[in-house]
């Protein structure tokens, strides 16, 4: 075929071609199936003409396949072409997103003419020079106006800065001065200190500390600010109230020297972080995007880098770290010449302040040790504050499982009262610069007062439990007694809370919850104290006739909060108790409700209550005698004390007998 001849349709040759063959085919086959004679001749030709076929159809597949090459080679050049009108269009699309862009923040400008306080327009026109004012072209031209105005403020601008000029040259004349001076006042200090160190002796002989006044002041200046609050009122009270009132600071001065310098450093570094990110927002109006961005990351990945603010996460021990430095205050001159020692310390992390009491008495006045104890003698000078808990909300998030009795033997305990002496206010979600001052002078020489009747009340209390042990009460403040009693005290223990819960008198007093709650808990530092009194009443002849059992808890704040006393009575063979007892109950009623507020002194009002407990013990084991309930005669009983009273009989329609004594009519009466 002719190369001509790719124009003609292949697929339908090659269909002509094929059935050229297949007739072929047809052909010889019918001939070798004939039953004639095979002609050579024509089985050549017919075979002559099928290979020709075939020669056809290799032709036909040769054309096709340069046909294919030209049609791909023809669709690659078209591909090419669209692939280049493509670019070019996404090449005229970036442009125009650009222009529009430029066009958009070009329409978006903020001039910075913008950002400059100019002055009014009417005070422009009536300050300004006509030659910049120029009142004919800007008046009515808006743009001219502005410039105007521009080149207006350009001019106060320079003159400005010409004085800034000449107060710089004057500042810088001032600090030469400064320096001079100071370089003179630093020749002098050597001077002044020796001058110092020779009038040593005539300050001791004129009690002139000077000297120890001026370190007091630079110890008083590394405290922290609660402290600092505590030692500027205590000494205020101190030189203005009680001169015997002692004040000092103690603790390790170079490690709060450190932590000094190292908070101050903190500070500062604080400060210039945030400076730098004002200053970088200030650049962000100069530059454009991209760099403002770069220029606050760079400040951010500057000031996370600081070693001062990314310090590790504090552990238990670095949270409840105390101050290293620590307020001493002495009362002295206290009852009967006692002495009260109060070291105040500070929880830098929690954020709250501590005292540990030291009470010093005269040698062997005072033998109960148990009473003596530091660890109570200041529970609750305010009401129900033990000291036990945390009293800054906020620092329970960082102590985790640590409690403040972990650490009473070091730091003591953080009393309310404490706070406030330390002008510290967790309450108030508004606390102004010198607020704390104000509380603290007002809580100082309350405490103060305070303290002393809590130690007063506290030496007076063991004097009476000196007096039961050696089985003697006397009460001077208890009126309307006969102060004769057949009945005596026969024995003074104290009992553990065990001992005392055991107690049958004191079932009901368990039930009602007035005493032990606290101890059930196990806290030690709770400090209730429990004894019991054991009274005896002999007949005439000797033989003991009764016995009066009287349990008595002391809670911390005694006198303020009052014993509880309850008894119980043996008698004739039979155990009266409150709860099957009326009488018995209406002796407690007396002791426990109506005897206090007869009582003045409250620091007696323990004596007190024994002493009338053992009379009104008398009166129940008499008339129980006359109606015959115990197995002793009449005759047997009474001595001479009791002869000078009128018959004692029951009375009312409770049957109660007369507890109430007169002494004017000598008799008792309900």
């Amino acid at each position: 075929m002719e190369t001509n001849q790719l124009e003609v349709d292949p697929l339908e040759y090659f269909s002509r071609v094929c059935d050229d063959i297949r007739q072929n085919m047809d052909q010889q086959v019918q001939l070798k199936s004939s039953d004639a004679e095979l002609d050579d001749g024509m089985m050549n030709n017919l075979r002559m003409q099928g290979s020709f076929s075939f020669l056809t159809l290799k032709q036909l597949n040769r054309l096709a396949q340069i046909r294919c090459k030209n049609i791909k080679d023809s669709t690659s050049e078209a591909k090419q072409k669209l692939d280049g009108y493509y670019l070019t269009l996404q090449n005229l699309q970036y442009e125009i997103g650009h222009l529009h862009r430029e066009i958009t923040k070009c329409l978006e400008f903020r001039s910075r003419h913008d950002s400059i306080p100019l002055v009014e327009v009417e005070k422009f026109y009536a300050d300004a020079p006509s030659d910049i004012s120029k009142p004919d072209m800007t008046r009515e031209d808006e743009h001219a106006q502005t410039l105007a105005r521009l080149d207006w403020e350009l001019e106060q601008r320079k003159r400005l800065a010409e004085k800034v000029s000449e107060l710089e040259e004057g500042k810088e004349q001032a600090l030469n001065k400064i320096e001079k001076k100071k370089q003179d006042f630093q020749m002098l200090a050597p001077c002044l200190e020796n001058l110092l160190k020779a009038s040593l002796p005539l300050q001791e002989a004129f009690d002139l500390p000077l000297e120890k006044t001026k370190t007091e002041q630079e110890l008083a200046n590394i405290l922290p600010r609660p402290l600092f609050v505590l030692f500027l009122q205590a000494k205020a009270y101190q030189e203005a109230c009680d001169p015997s009132v002692e004040v000092s600071i103690e603790g390790d001065v170079q490690a709060a020297t450190k932590l000094q310098q190292t908070d101050d450093k903190r500070a500062l570094v604080v400060f210039n972080n945030q400076q730098s990110d004002d200053d970088s927002d200030s650049e962000q109006e100069d530059v454009d995007d991209q760099d403002s961005e770069r220029i606050r990351k760079k400040h951010k990945k500057s000031s996370k880098k600081s070693k001062y603010e990314n310090e590790p996460k504090k552990s238990g021990n670095e949270n409840t770290k105390l101050h290293p430095l620590h307020v001493v205050i002495s009362l002295n001159n206290l009852f009967e010449g006692s002495r009260l020692e109060l070291k105040f310390v500070y929880y830098i992390k929690l954020a709250f302040a501590s005292v540990k009491a030291i009470l010093t008495v005269p040698d062997g006045k005072y033998s109960n040790e148990f009473m003596l104890e530091n660890d109570g003698l200041l529970h609750c000078m305010l009401s129900e504050d033990y000291g036990d808990e945390i009293p800054n909300p906020g620092a329970n998030h960082l102590v985790g499982s640590w409690t403040v009795s972990s650490n009473v033997e070091v730091a003591g305990f953080p009393y309310m009262w404490v706070q406030r002496m330390c002008g510290l206010d967790f309450i108030s979600p508004n606390h102004h610069v010198g607020e704390d001052m104000k509380m603290s002078f007002k809580h100082v020489g309350n405490s103060f007062q305070l303290l002393r009747k809590r130690v007063a009340s506290r030496l007076l209390l063991i004097k009476q439990l000196v007096q039961f042990d050696e089985n003697l009460i006397s009460c001077n403040s208890l009126t309307n007694s006969t102060n004769e009693t057949e009945s005596s005290l026969d024995k003074w223990s104290q009992l553990s809370w065990a001992d005392y819960r055991k107690l049958t008198q004191n079932s009901e007093v368990l039930e009602l919850g007035l005493c032990g709650e606290e101890s059930e808990k196990g806290n030690p530092h709770k400090r209730h104290a429990y004894f019991e009194a054991t009274f005896k009443r002999n007949a005439a002849d000797g033989n003991r006739l009764a016995t009066f059992k009287v349990a008595v808890a002391l809670f911390p704040d005694y006198p303020r909060r009052l014993p509880l006393v309850t008894g119980r009575i043996e008698l004739g063979g039979n155990m009266k108790l409150a709860c099957n007892d009326y009488n018995l109950r209406a002796m407690e009623e007396m002791i426990n409700i109506e005897l206090p507020k007869k009582i003045a002194d409250k620091n007696e009002i323990l004596s007190a209550q024994l002493l009338r407990f053992s009379e009104l013990f008398d009166i129940y084991v008499e008339t129980s005698v006359n109606e015959g309930e115990t197995e002793f005669g009449l005759n047997t009983i009474f001595s001479s004390k009791c002869t000078n009273y009128a018959p004692i009989r029951h009375q009312g329609p409770a049957r109660l007998k007369p507890f109430n004594v007169n002494s004017k009519e000598s008799a008792y009466r309900q």
